[in-house]
Protein backbone atom coordinates (compact mmCIF):
# COMPACT_ATOMS: atom_id res chain seq x y z
CA UNK A 1 0.00 0.00 0.00
CA UNK A 2 1.33 3.69 -0.91
CA UNK A 3 1.04 6.10 1.48
CA UNK A 4 1.87 9.86 1.27
CA UNK A 5 4.14 12.05 3.60
CA UNK A 6 1.45 12.94 7.10
CA UNK A 7 -1.06 9.94 6.06
CA UNK A 8 -2.39 8.86 9.47
CA UNK A 9 -1.10 5.51 9.81
CA UNK A 10 -2.41 4.65 13.49
CA UNK A 11 -3.90 6.17 16.32
CA UNK A 12 -3.14 5.51 20.14
CA UNK A 13 -5.92 5.12 22.74
CA UNK A 14 -6.03 8.67 23.82
CA UNK A 15 -9.33 8.88 26.11
CA UNK A 16 -7.71 10.30 29.07
CA UNK A 17 -5.65 13.52 26.97
CA UNK A 18 -8.87 13.96 25.10
CA UNK A 19 -10.57 14.35 29.07
CA UNK A 20 -8.10 16.27 29.93
CA UNK A 21 -7.82 18.59 27.10
CA UNK A 22 -11.86 18.98 27.48
CA UNK A 23 -11.50 20.28 31.16
CA UNK A 24 -8.87 22.92 29.87
CA UNK A 25 -11.01 24.34 26.94
CA UNK A 26 -13.59 25.03 29.90
CA UNK A 27 -10.83 26.77 32.04
CA UNK A 28 -9.86 28.62 29.02
CA UNK A 29 -13.18 29.22 27.74
CA UNK A 30 -13.85 30.60 31.63
CA UNK A 31 -10.72 32.74 32.14
CA UNK A 32 -11.40 34.28 28.84
CA UNK A 33 -15.05 35.56 29.96
CA UNK A 34 -13.70 36.69 33.37
CA UNK A 35 -11.08 38.52 31.65
CA UNK A 36 -14.03 40.58 29.78
CA UNK A 37 -16.28 41.08 32.88
CA UNK A 38 -12.86 42.56 34.45
CA UNK A 39 -12.07 44.73 31.25
CA UNK A 40 -15.93 45.92 31.35
CA UNK A 41 -15.44 46.92 35.67
CA UNK A 42 -12.26 48.55 34.57
CA UNK A 43 -13.55 50.62 32.33
CA UNK A 44 -16.41 51.75 35.06
CA UNK A 45 -13.23 52.06 37.12
CA UNK A 46 -14.24 49.48 39.69
CA UNK A 47 -10.91 46.98 38.70
CA UNK A 48 -7.63 47.61 38.97
CA UNK A 49 -4.99 47.23 36.08
CA UNK A 50 -3.19 44.83 38.24
CA UNK A 51 -6.47 42.75 38.64
CA UNK A 52 -7.01 42.94 34.97
CA UNK A 53 -2.81 42.07 34.08
CA UNK A 54 -3.71 39.08 36.35
CA UNK A 55 -6.46 37.72 34.44
CA UNK A 56 -4.70 37.94 31.51
CA UNK A 57 -1.57 35.79 32.61
CA UNK A 58 -4.85 33.24 34.19
CA UNK A 59 -5.96 33.38 30.11
CA UNK A 60 -2.36 32.74 28.66
CA UNK A 61 -1.99 29.85 31.22
CA UNK A 62 -5.06 27.98 30.55
CA UNK A 63 -4.67 28.12 26.69
CA UNK A 64 -0.97 26.94 27.12
CA UNK A 65 -2.37 23.99 28.94
CA UNK A 66 -4.99 23.78 26.15
CA UNK A 67 -2.59 23.47 23.62
CA UNK A 68 0.10 20.91 25.74
CA UNK A 69 -2.55 18.37 25.52
CA UNK A 70 -3.63 18.87 22.41
CA UNK A 71 0.21 18.44 21.38
CA UNK A 72 -0.18 14.94 23.27
CA UNK A 73 -2.92 13.93 21.27
CA UNK A 74 -1.12 14.57 18.14
CA UNK A 75 1.94 12.46 19.24
CA UNK A 76 -0.45 9.61 19.90
CA UNK A 77 -1.88 9.90 16.25
CA UNK A 78 0.71 8.68 13.65
CA UNK A 79 1.53 9.54 11.08
CA UNK A 80 3.81 8.54 7.58
CA UNK A 81 6.82 10.65 7.80
CA UNK A 82 7.33 10.22 4.65
CA UNK A 83 5.81 9.06 1.24
CA UNK A 84 6.53 5.71 0.51
CA UNK A 85 4.94 1.93 0.60
CA UNK A 86 3.93 0.22 4.11
CA UNK A 87 5.02 -2.95 5.38
CA UNK A 88 2.68 -5.73 6.98
CA UNK A 89 1.62 -3.99 9.88
CA UNK A 90 3.04 -6.14 13.06
CA UNK A 91 0.52 -5.48 15.41
CA UNK A 92 -3.73 -5.72 15.49
CA UNK A 93 -6.11 -3.25 16.50
CA UNK A 94 -6.48 -3.04 20.62
CA UNK A 95 -3.01 -4.28 20.92
CA UNK A 96 -1.05 -2.79 23.92
CA UNK A 97 2.02 -1.33 23.15
CA UNK A 98 5.35 0.78 24.68
CA UNK A 99 7.16 3.47 23.72
CA UNK A 100 10.16 2.04 20.57
CA UNK A 101 7.13 -1.14 19.78
CA UNK A 102 7.55 -1.03 15.79
CA UNK A 103 3.75 -0.46 14.14
CA UNK A 104 4.67 -0.57 10.92
CA UNK A 105 7.38 0.52 8.38
CA UNK A 106 7.34 2.88 5.79
CA UNK A 107 10.08 2.24 2.91
CA UNK A 108 10.91 4.80 0.53
CA UNK A 109 12.39 2.61 -2.72
CA UNK A 110 12.78 4.85 -5.62
CA UNK A 111 15.90 5.14 -5.05
CA UNK A 112 18.06 2.32 -3.16
CA UNK A 113 21.45 3.00 -0.64
CA UNK A 114 23.22 -0.16 -1.44
CA UNK A 115 25.91 -0.97 1.27
CA UNK A 116 28.94 -3.19 0.89
CA UNK A 117 32.28 -4.07 1.29
CA UNK A 118 35.79 -3.72 -0.79
CA UNK A 119 39.19 -5.03 0.19
CA UNK A 120 41.82 -2.09 1.41
CA UNK A 121 44.23 -3.45 -0.96
CA UNK A 122 41.17 -1.81 -3.79
CA UNK A 123 41.20 1.21 -1.85
CA UNK A 124 42.96 3.56 -4.01
CA UNK A 125 41.14 2.83 -6.83
CA UNK A 126 37.57 4.37 -5.11
CA UNK A 127 36.55 7.22 -5.37
CA UNK A 128 32.99 9.07 -4.60
CA UNK A 129 30.91 9.36 -8.08
CA UNK A 130 32.44 6.36 -9.24
CA UNK A 131 30.00 4.23 -11.35
CA UNK A 132 28.97 0.80 -10.19
CA UNK A 133 26.86 -2.07 -11.60
CA UNK A 134 24.19 -4.44 -9.01
CA UNK A 135 23.23 -7.50 -10.02
CA UNK A 136 20.21 -9.32 -8.24
CA UNK A 137 19.44 -13.12 -8.56
CA UNK A 138 15.86 -12.19 -9.11
CA UNK A 139 16.71 -10.39 -12.53
CA UNK A 140 20.14 -11.39 -13.53
CA UNK A 141 19.78 -9.95 -17.15
CA UNK A 142 18.59 -6.69 -15.69
CA UNK A 143 21.73 -4.86 -14.13
CA UNK A 144 21.28 -1.79 -12.49
CA UNK A 145 23.29 1.32 -12.57
CA UNK A 146 24.27 3.30 -9.87
CA UNK A 147 27.43 5.62 -8.35
CA UNK A 148 29.38 5.18 -5.05
CA UNK A 149 28.18 8.40 -2.40
CA UNK A 150 30.32 7.64 0.67
CA UNK A 151 33.55 5.57 1.46
CA UNK A 152 33.98 5.12 4.73
CA UNK A 153 37.14 6.18 6.17
CA UNK A 154 37.43 3.74 8.90
CA UNK A 155 38.75 0.69 7.65
CA UNK A 156 37.26 -2.87 9.91
CA UNK A 157 40.29 -4.37 11.44
CA UNK A 158 38.98 -7.37 11.09
CA UNK A 159 38.53 -8.02 7.30
CA UNK A 160 40.88 -5.53 6.08
CA UNK A 161 37.98 -4.41 4.27
CA UNK A 162 35.83 -0.56 3.93
CA UNK A 163 32.43 0.08 3.88
CA UNK A 164 30.84 1.46 0.89
CA UNK A 165 27.75 3.09 0.19
CA UNK A 166 26.38 3.53 -3.12
CA UNK A 167 22.77 5.02 -4.50
CA UNK A 168 21.15 3.11 -6.72
CA UNK A 169 17.61 4.38 -9.15
CA UNK A 170 15.02 1.56 -8.70
CA UNK A 171 12.85 1.98 -11.59
CA UNK A 172 9.73 0.04 -11.51
CA UNK A 173 10.31 -0.72 -7.92
CA UNK A 174 12.17 -3.80 -8.65
CA UNK A 175 14.89 -4.11 -5.63
CA UNK A 176 13.13 -4.22 -2.24
CA UNK A 177 15.05 -3.25 1.43
CA UNK A 178 16.89 -6.45 2.13
CA UNK A 179 17.73 -8.21 -0.95
CA UNK A 180 21.17 -9.56 -1.91
CA UNK A 181 22.78 -7.92 -5.09
CA UNK A 182 25.94 -8.86 -6.45
CA UNK A 183 28.46 -5.41 -6.97
CA UNK A 184 30.81 -4.38 -9.53
CA UNK A 185 32.84 -1.44 -9.63
CA UNK A 186 33.88 0.25 -12.94
CA UNK A 187 37.36 1.65 -12.14
CA UNK A 188 38.30 2.57 -15.79
CA UNK A 189 37.59 0.57 -19.32
CA UNK A 190 40.25 -0.53 -21.81
CA UNK A 191 40.41 -2.56 -25.27
CA UNK A 192 42.38 -5.74 -24.85
CA UNK A 193 42.30 -9.34 -26.03
CA UNK A 194 40.47 -11.49 -24.26
CA UNK A 195 39.90 -15.72 -24.29
CA UNK A 196 37.63 -18.17 -23.00
CA UNK A 197 39.50 -19.09 -19.36
CA UNK A 198 39.10 -23.00 -20.39
CA UNK A 199 41.83 -21.82 -23.24
CA UNK A 200 44.62 -20.50 -20.93
CA UNK A 201 46.76 -23.68 -19.46
CA UNK A 202 49.10 -23.33 -16.49
CA UNK A 203 52.72 -24.82 -16.04
CA UNK A 204 53.88 -23.58 -12.85
CA UNK A 205 54.28 -19.67 -12.80
CA UNK A 206 53.57 -19.74 -16.46
CA UNK A 207 50.54 -19.49 -19.04
CA UNK A 208 50.53 -20.88 -22.49
CA UNK A 209 47.74 -21.54 -24.86
CA UNK A 210 47.67 -23.57 -28.07
CA UNK A 211 47.60 -21.85 -31.18
CA UNK A 212 47.39 -23.01 -34.56
CA UNK A 213 49.85 -22.80 -37.66
CA UNK A 214 49.44 -22.22 -41.19
CA UNK A 215 49.04 -26.51 -41.49
CA UNK A 216 46.53 -26.54 -38.70
CA UNK A 217 49.11 -27.86 -36.26
CA UNK A 218 49.19 -27.15 -32.42
CA UNK A 219 52.05 -24.74 -31.33
CA UNK A 220 52.16 -23.83 -27.56
CA UNK A 221 52.24 -19.95 -27.04
CA UNK A 222 53.20 -18.59 -23.61
CA UNK A 223 50.79 -15.81 -22.79
CA UNK A 224 50.39 -13.31 -20.06
CA UNK A 225 47.34 -12.64 -18.61
CA UNK A 226 45.46 -9.92 -16.89
CA UNK A 227 41.91 -9.42 -15.53
CA UNK A 228 38.80 -11.81 -15.86
CA UNK A 229 35.03 -10.99 -16.53
CA UNK A 230 32.51 -13.41 -17.69
CA UNK A 231 34.61 -16.39 -18.01
CA UNK A 232 37.28 -14.54 -20.05
CA UNK A 233 40.43 -13.68 -19.49
CA UNK A 234 43.07 -11.11 -20.84
CA UNK A 235 45.91 -12.34 -22.55
CA UNK A 236 48.79 -10.87 -24.27
CA UNK A 237 51.19 -12.30 -25.99
CA UNK A 238 49.15 -13.50 -29.05
CA UNK A 239 48.15 -11.99 -32.37
CA UNK A 240 44.65 -10.65 -32.72
CA UNK A 241 44.14 -12.87 -35.66
CA UNK A 242 44.99 -16.58 -34.53
CA UNK A 243 44.03 -19.42 -33.65
CA UNK A 244 43.68 -20.27 -30.21
CA UNK A 245 41.97 -24.00 -28.83
CA UNK A 246 39.46 -23.14 -26.37
CA UNK A 247 38.04 -26.67 -26.23
CA UNK A 248 39.17 -29.86 -24.99
CA UNK A 249 43.01 -28.02 -24.68
CA UNK A 250 43.88 -31.64 -22.55
CA UNK A 251 43.59 -33.03 -25.31
CA UNK A 252 45.96 -31.67 -27.56
CA UNK A 253 49.55 -31.75 -27.91
CA UNK A 254 52.62 -30.12 -29.59
CA UNK A 255 52.62 -30.05 -33.33
CA UNK A 256 49.32 -32.70 -33.53
CA UNK A 257 46.90 -31.63 -36.34
CA UNK A 258 43.76 -29.88 -35.44
CA UNK A 259 40.56 -29.81 -37.69
CA UNK A 260 38.42 -26.37 -37.08
CA UNK A 261 34.51 -26.73 -36.23
CA UNK A 262 32.34 -27.40 -39.34
CA UNK A 263 35.24 -28.83 -41.61
CA UNK A 264 35.10 -32.76 -42.83
CA UNK A 265 36.28 -35.40 -40.13
CA UNK A 266 37.21 -37.67 -43.52
CA UNK A 267 41.09 -36.98 -42.65
CA UNK A 268 40.58 -37.69 -39.32
CA UNK A 269 42.36 -36.04 -36.47
CA UNK A 270 41.31 -33.67 -33.77
CA UNK A 271 38.34 -31.55 -34.12
CA UNK A 272 38.22 -28.01 -34.32
CA UNK A 273 36.94 -24.43 -33.86
CA UNK A 274 36.76 -21.63 -36.10
CA UNK A 275 37.00 -17.95 -36.25
CA UNK A 276 38.97 -14.10 -36.43
CA UNK A 277 41.18 -12.97 -33.80
CA UNK A 278 41.33 -15.08 -30.58
CA UNK A 279 39.08 -18.00 -32.12
CA UNK A 280 38.47 -20.99 -30.43
CA UNK A 281 39.28 -24.60 -31.82
CA UNK A 282 38.58 -28.21 -30.09
CA UNK A 283 40.18 -31.33 -30.57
Amino acid sequence: MYVKRGQLLAVLSNAQEQAALAGARASAKEAAAQLDRIKSLSKQGFATNALLDQQRAALSEARATEESVQAQISDRMIRAPFSGYLSLRTISAGAIVNTGTPLVTVSDISRIKLDFTVPETQLAALRPGLPIRAYASAFPDQPIAGTISVIDPVIDPQSRAVMVRATLPNPGNRIKPGMLLTVRIETGQRTALALPEAAVLSEGDRRYVFTLDQERKAQRTVVRTGLRDSGLIEVSGVPQTALVVSEGVVKVSQGRAVRLAGESNEKGGPKGGQGAGPASAAP
